[in-house]
């Protein structure tokens, strides 16, 4: 177990909360439709608890600290494990809900709009971290298009991140 590992974990909890709050603050009245009190409940109480488990934690804390240049296979193969659970363990990420039946048939699935909201609160805190709130508008215009998302789901992000972008121009934030 490492510190810088440790640090890292207790600070992005603490800046999805941030996040959350934020858009909770500023565009909840724009999507009332949404269960922000059930996404609440996520961002501040289970969020990414697995990385704290046997089959994340050491995975992690090798793939990321010390930090170096150098590729190690090994780490990385656990690494990937440790990134597969994850994403089967924490349904705010938009591969959990990719249906893979095969190779040949392959589904995304409707997000439920609480793990849409703690999903955006989790890209939103390297915003809150970098202060700089443009960074989440950023991160998903460019990863976008390589997300498998279910057309409503998709729908939903675009508009509040189209919205994030609004309120960032109109106060240059």
């Amino acid at each position: 177990m490492s510190v810088e590992y440790d640090k890292y974990l207790r600070t992005h909890l603490q800046n999805v909360r941030k996040a959350y709050d934020w858009l909770y603050d500023n565009i909840k009245g724009d999507f009332l439709d949404l269960d922000w009190g059930i996404a609440k409940i996520y961002c501040y109480e289970t969020h990414d608890l697995s990385k704290r488990n046997i089959a994340e934690y050491p995975a992690y804390d090798k793939h990321y600290y010390p930090k170096t240049d150098k590729v190690d296979p090994s780490i990385e193969d656990d690494f990937k494990k440790a990134w597969l659970h994850h994403i089967h363990k924490n349904p705010h990420h938009w591969n959990h809900w990719v249906l893979v039946e095969n190779k040949d048939n392959i589904t995304a699935l409707e997000m439920p709009a609480p793990y849409v909201i703690e999903m955006l609160s989790d890209w939103m805190s390297f915003s809150v971290k970098a202060n700089d709130l443009s960074e989440i508008v950023k991160y998903y215009n460019k990863n976008k298009d390589k997300m498998m998302l279910h057309a409503n789901t998709r729908k939903k992000i675009d508009n509040i991140i189209n919205k994030i972008s609004s309120i960032v121009e109109k106060n240059k934030i």
